[in-house]
C-alpha cells in the first residue's frame, strides 16, 4: 500500500512504533525523576490505589511514601499516526 507522497505503510507503522517507543521511554524516566528526586506523588497513585483497594491502602498509608520510591511503573500507550507529511517529508 502506498500512501499519499509515496510514502509506505511500513514508513507509517515504523514512524508510530518509534513515537510510542519514545513517548514510554520519556514517561519512565519522568516518573523515575519524579520517584527518586522529588518523592512526591504528583500522579495521584495513592489516591487511585485507596479508590481500588482501600484495604491494601491502608496497610501502606503511613508508608505510602516508601513504597511509591520503589513502586514499578507499567505503562501501555497506543499511539496511531495518520499523517506523516512533516515527519517523512
Amino acid at each position: 500500500v502506498t500512501l499519499r507522497g509515496g510514502k509506505t505503510e511500513n514508513d507509517l507503522t515504523a514512524v508510530t512504533n518509534a513515537t510510542k517507543a519514545q513517548l514510554e521511554r520519556e514517561t519512565y524516566e519522568f516518573i523515575k525523576r519524579v520517584q527518586t528526586d522529588y518523592e512526591s506523588d504528583i500522579f495521584g497513585f495513592a489516591n487511585a490505589l485507596n479508590a481500588r483497594s482501600p484495604k491494601d491502602y491502608k496497610k501502606i498509608s503511613e508508608n505510602f511514601n516508601e513504597y511509591f520510591k520503589r513502586a514499578e511503573v507499567k505503562i501501555d500507550y497506543r499511539c496511531a499516526v495518520d499523517k506523516t507529511e512533516r515527519l517523512l517529508g
